[in-house]
């Protein structure tokens, strides 16, 4: 949340004796990683005197993007909005982060610096991904890439929030993943600078997510993509237009005790190729939102791969340290 002295976008340009550091932020409200990547682009071409690019419009309007779905009839039932809107919201507390429960006697800055020093870095090379996929993926049949990761860090990850031991189909023993989506193309507008993104959740039960290998993890997932309609889309939009819904679904989306995992994944923008005018970047990396469970994942190098830069807890990270399946695949670099 900003405060009344705090920019919308901020940058900061450092000289090194061996190159040019460029720290960019800018507020969500503002732009998705599309529209960043957008401005980016647009950004460098000036610095560089190239005059040819077109104008991007700027759409800060979240309403706009709602209507050009249209109107949807016969709406689905969406039982993560089901749920975001059955939470009591005087049983919750408030905080900077979103990340605190009533329970946790320290102020938010105290969290936000614990949380802070959660964060750590896993990398997994195009190597890797190549062997993911001819691992788990029979001859004949077709899994992307992209989601075998998805199911196994989400697997992983939830082996290791269980710490080893039985779970029941309790509630409490919900796995979620949810996958940051953008809705561009739904809306025919994928130009433009500005916020398009929805979040896609998927739920199993821990004991199931247990049992299931890697690629029945990433077919569940798929499955559920598949399933994205414009009227799960605007069930979703109409949820963000209400302050007091959104202010729901922030406690969902925030929540430190759930079994969640969040993936930003931009690793098909185009950072590694942005030049200011000091040649192209070696080195580019996102800060995570302060959330347990958040994490971006962005390309390694101009060659492919993904670095994921990850917000986990020290002992949750121990444990992936020590998974050895995950170890055939990810890199632990901090």
């Amino acid at each position: 949340m900003l405060t009344e002295d705090q920019a919308l976008v901020q940058c900061v340009v450092t000289w090194h004796p061996d190159g040019v550091g460029i720290l960019f932020s800018i507020d969500h409200s503002v732009a998705d990683g599309v529209g960043v990547d957008i401005l980016l682009n647009q950004w460098s071409c000036m610095m560089r005197k190239q005059t040819d690019k077109p104008d991007i419009p700027v759409d800060f309007d979240h309403e706009a993007m709602y209507r050009g779905l249209g109107k949807v009839e016969n709406e689905e039932s969406n039982w993560f909005v089901d749920m975001v809107d059955s939470v009591d919201l005087s049983q919750q507390a408030s905080s900077a982060t979103g990340a605190i429960v009533e329970s946790d006697p320290r102020s938010p800055k105290q969290v936000e610096e614990s949380l802070r020093q959660n964060v750590h870095m896993f990398e997994i090379t195009p190597e890797s991904l190549g062997r993911l996929q001819s691992d788990m993926v029979a001859t004949g049949t077709h899994v992307s890439v992209i989601r075998l990761a998805y199911a196994l860090l989400w697997q992983r990850y939830m082996v290791c929030l269980s710490n080893g031991t039985q779970a029941d189909d309790s509630p409490d023993h919900t796995c979620l993943i949810n996958v940051i989506h953008s809705t561009r193309d739904m809306i025919n507008q994928p130009y433009y600078i500005g916020n398009a993104v929805c979040p896609l959740y998927v739920q199993l039960p821990m004991p199931q997510i247990q049992k299931m290998s890697v690629t029945e993890v990433a077919e569940e997932i798929g499955q559920h993509m598949h399933k994205q309609t414009k009227s799960s889309w605007v069930s979703f939009l109409a949820l963000m237009q209400d302050p007091i819904r959104y202010a729901k679904f922030l406690t969902v989306f925030g929540n430190p005790e759930a079994k969640q995992l969040t993936v930003s994944n931009i690793t098909r923008l185009s950072f590694f190729s942005i030049d200011f005018g000091f040649g192209l970047p070696s080195f580019v990396t996102v800060y995570p939102a302060l959330i347990p469970g958040f994490a971006v994942w962005l390309p390694l190098s101009s060659e492919g791969g993904i670095r994921m830069v990850w917000n986990i807890a020290d002992d949750v990270f121990s444990g992936l340290v020590n998974d050895q399946m995950l170890a055939k695949y990810v890199n632990v670099v901090f």
